[in-house]
């Protein structure tokens, strides 16, 4: 049943639910030709279950599948090495990351 009084400040996630391993094994058999495309399915769409009962369970308002299906994911360190850097350094840092974004978005055509 759903809450007769709304959240102030509803909560979601943010970014992808941790991969269960269960889920890879699947997709590498789903590679290799040990399991089909009705397999792969049924697999993702019960790793998006248990991420949407984990979420219901932890209160969260606005769910989401967790990314779950997503084949391809970009790694990166947050930390971009300015954690304890002077004030120049860092802002050279920044300004360097700005510059590449703007490379990468004309040869995308999206600038």
């Amino acid at each position: 049943m759903p809450d007769p009084i709304p959240a102030l400040l509803p909560t979601t996630v943010i970014g992808s639910y941790s991969l269960p391993r269960w889920l890879e094994h699947a997709r590498e058999g789903h590679k290799s030709g040990a399991l089909g495309d009705a397999e792969l399915d049924e697999a993702h769409d019960n790793a998006v279950k248990a991420c949407l009962k984990d979420q219901e369970l932890a209160g969260v308002d606005v769910v989401t599948d967790g990314e779950l299906r997503r084949e391809t994911m970009i790694y990166f360190n947050p930390d971009c090495g300015l954690k304890f850097t002077r004030r120049a350094v860092a802002y050279a840092k920044l300004q360097a990351m700005v510059a590449g974004a703007s490379l990468v978005r004309e040869d995308l055509g999206q600038a």
